[in-house]
Order: structure tokens, then C-alpha cells, then sequence
């Protein structure tokens, strides 16, 4: 892997390309979920100040964090059977396929292997997320999409949600996932 430049750096500065993959829980391998517009992720931190009221006025003189949590987008462009299952929290079965809506806990694990040419390659494992879907629109002018919202769970015993691996050279790593 080429190695990252020492900040301050325009190098540091990414353009975010790749491929995101799905596991589901209990299956043994990753599969590439095609074409996806959006993968984000964010960290909602609950704080719980302490105010002194030794003085004249109230001071804040610590804050303890009290809750964590992390949740993940995913706009997916491919209406696969696969994929329209996951958005249907459904299961697949039958040929020709049928997909039943609302029967099932979408769970597994989810992985962005960083593709871009320009800035920093990084690989993202989510090791414990549940998928909720989204509004799918059937009719428009514009390319369908199949949005999923994630809660991401943590590990118990680590208190870690998930891995972060910068500056990859663009190949899957293996990461430390956890059994789901």
C-alpha cells in the first residue's frame, strides 16, 4: 500500500469510490451489493454534564459520556432479487422468485472496500448492523433506489462497532469480525 502523506496534505484529499458487500448473519462469505450510489455512517455520542455549584454561578466541571451510538445509509441502485429482499425485510424464494414482505430481521455484516484513484483507499467492516428500509419509489423518471438505514450494533465484549483500515492499496482485507 502506498503509504499516506503526512498532513498537512492536498494527497490526504479523497474522491470516495468502491465496492460495498453484505454478509448476511450466519452465511460464511460476503457478496457484492452492485451499484451503490451512497454508503455513509455516523456516531451520535449522549453526554451528561456536571455543573459545580460551589460558586456564585453554576460551572460545568466534567461531562461523562452516556450512550453511543452508530448508524450506516446505504442507497443501493441494483433491483436484484438479493437486494429487493434485503429492502423488504423479506424472504426469497421460488422460480419464477417471489419475495415476501416484512417476515424477517435483515442482519449481518457490511463491508466498503475503498476503489478511488484520487486520495486515501480505506476499507470500512461493520460487523453488526440491522437494516431497516426506506421509501422505495417503483415509478419516476429518475433511477430506482433501494435505501436501507442501518443501526449498527457493538461488540460486547471490544465496545467497538466497527474497523477503519486507511490507506489500503484498494484489496479486501481481512478484518477481526466477530461472529454474528
Amino acid at each position: 500500500a502506498a503509504s499516506m502523506a503526512t498532513s498537512p496534505s492536498v494527497e490526504n484529499l479523497t474522491l470516495g469510490t468502491g465496492i460495498v458487500k453484505w454478509m448476511e448473519q450466519g452465511a460464511g462469505s460476503y457478496r457484492d451489493l452492485g451499484e451503490v450510489a451512497a454508503f455513509s455512517t455516523s456516531m451520535d455520542f449522549t453526554t451528561l454534564p456536571y455543573m459545580s455549584r460551589r460558586g456564585s454561578s453554576r460551572q460545568q466541571v466534567k461531562e461523562v459520556t452516556t450512550e453511543k451510538t452508530m448508524s450506516v445509509t446505504l442507497t443501493l441502485n441494483e433491483l436484484s432479487d438479493l437486494n429487493l429482499e434485503m429492502w423488504a425485510s423479506g424472504t426469497l424464494s421460488g422460480s419464477p422468485a417471489v419475495i415476501t414482505i416484512g417476515d424477517t430481521e435483515v442482519r449481518g455484516s457490511l463491508r466498503f472496500i475503498g476503489k478511488n484513484n484520487v486520495g486515501v483507499k480505506v476499507q470500512v467492516d461493520l460487523f453488526d448492523v440491522i437494516f431497516t428500509p426506506g421509501e422505495l419509489n417503483w415509478l419516476g423518471d429518475e433511477w430506482a433506489e433501494i435505501p436501507l438505514t442501518g443501526r449498527v450494533l457493538a461488540d460486547s465484549s471490544t465496545s467497538s462497532f466497527a474497523e477503519i483500515r486507511p490507506d489500503t492499496d484498494g484489496t479486501e482485507q481481512a478484518a477481526g469480525s466477530r461472529a454474528v
